[in-house]
């Protein structure tokens, strides 16, 4: 009962298509914090490896080198409060561009739902009863993200 769609986009129209060529940049958004918190969380076991070595030399039993500089402990507690807080920085602003890309999938969707609604003939909506179809689309929509 939508004609115009297959008109103007041949039999190649894409719901996945549309979204990603109008909205490839916010979906973009989250690749480079995603990959900033991959690479604090693949750096914390090392991490915590050398703050150990570093406890364990001062440890008679187990290292008799004499123990690490201090110098070498404030560098590792620097070094953890870097990671910690870009592995921070990093979630917040990945989720926010998920949630962002969330929204704007949701509210493209429920255009292209009430757009469809408005161009349907009197025969086709004589046919659905009053609203029921789009406001279920609707809620169907919500629930994606």
């Amino acid at each position: 009962t939508y004609p115009i769609s297959s008109a103007n986009h041949g039999d190649d129209a894409s719901l996945a298509r549309a979204l990603v060529l109008a909205y490839y940049p916010t979906f973009l958004g989250p690749v480079l914090p995603g990959a900033l918190r991959a690479l604090a969380q693949a750096v914390q076991p090392v991490m915590v490896n050398a703050i150990i070595q570093f406890l364990e030399s001062y440890s008679s039993a187990t290292f008799s080198g004499g123990p690490e500089p201090a110098q070498w402990g404030w560098a590792l507690a620097g070094a953890f409060a870097i990671v910690f807080l870009g592995l921070a920085g990093a979630t917040s602003q990945y989720f926010y561009y998920v949630y962002k890309s969330g929204a704007y999938v949701r509210a493209a969707l429920v255009e292209a739902i009430y757009r469809k609604t408005l161009l349907l003939s009197a025969v086709a909506l004589a046919d659905a009863a009053g609203g029921d179809a789009s406001n279920l689309m609707r809620c169907d929509s919500c629930t994606l993200t």
